[in-house]
């Protein structure tokens, strides 16, 4: 009886050992809720960059993007790190929030506002979309547990790229469930 209970303790020790919000990571889903595939299947580790048809993520070592959804007009990478969880949501028809936000400041001249209260903020990028015309338009949502609302979020924004140059991207989705 005693040897089966180290190997239940040890378990209850490296589950306890777990950060509180580890859970299975979703698999990739498409319109309608369906699912497109497992987490693991799209799953890309950091360092590397990630990227949408016209942003790119840089992916920090320690972090894991998974594709999330793919769709016609709208895609997301769920990443997961140390600091905790984003979703970063690139698409070609949001529109425009009825709520103003709040002006966050950018170093490379960006226009992003943000939303929510603490718990809940939600982050917009504008820019051009390739797919959707030549003028600036809400392009991508970043949401998720990992924001505090403060200037820390600054360091995940930041590496949120228009067209990423010169790093290759190790993976892209593409609207209408391609990727590459």
């Amino acid at each position: 009886m005693r040897g089966r209970l180290l190997p239940l303790a040890v378990a209850a020790s490296l589950l306890a050992a777990l950060p509180a919000d580890a859970q299975p990571v979703p698999p990739t889903r498409g319109p309608n809720n369906s699912v497109l595939g497992s987490a693991e299947q799209n799953r890309t580790p950091g360092p590397g960059w990630v990227c949408f048809i016209d942003n790119g993520v840089a992916l920090a070592a320690g972090e894991t993007a998974y594709i999330d959804y793919m769709g016609l007009h709208v895609a997301a990478w769920r990443v997961i790190g140390p600091r905790g969880q984003i979703l970063i949501k690139e698409g070609n028809s949001w529109a425009e929030p009825a709520e103003p936000g709040q002006a966050v400041e950018d170093a490379r001249g960006r226009r992003i506002r943000r939303y929510g209260t603490p718990g809940t903020f939600r982050y917009l990028i504008y820019g051009i979309a390739e797919t959707a015309g030549p003028e600036e338009r809400p392009s991508v949502w970043v949401e998720g547990p990992a924001l505090t609302g403060d200037a820390t979020d600054r360091a995940i924004l930041d590496r949120i790229e228009p067209r990423p140059r010169p790093a290759p991207c190790r993976r892209r989705i593409l609207y209408g469930f391609f990727f590459d």
